[in-house]
């Protein structure tokens, strides 16, 4: 029974994650938090705030130069401690 609820949680846990994500008013907010869930770069290019997008760039594809063109140095050592 407990492999079988553990089973169930994997399988639905990604569901409930992409739901929630549609719930967030803000659309760069919601795009990134889809690029994460579904591990899709596509979302972070629909994002329209540069810093952000390049920010969700570097998370999705594990690649730092993205953190480097980053303006905001704040985002920008966040990205780079993150990677």
């Amino acid at each position: 029974m407990k492999k079988y609820l553990l089973i169930m949680m994997l399988v639905l846990m990604p569901m409930t994650a992409k739901a929630d994500c549609w719930q967030i008013r803000n659309e760069d907010a919601r795009n990134m938090c889809l690029a994460k869930v579904k591990n899709s770069s596509d979302y972070c290019w629909q994002i329209r705030n540069e810093d952000e997008k390049r920010y969700c760039l570097a998370i999705i594809k594990s690649d730092r130069n993205y953190c480097w063109q980053i303006r905001n140095e704040d985002k920008k050592r966040e990205c780079l401690a993150l990677l």
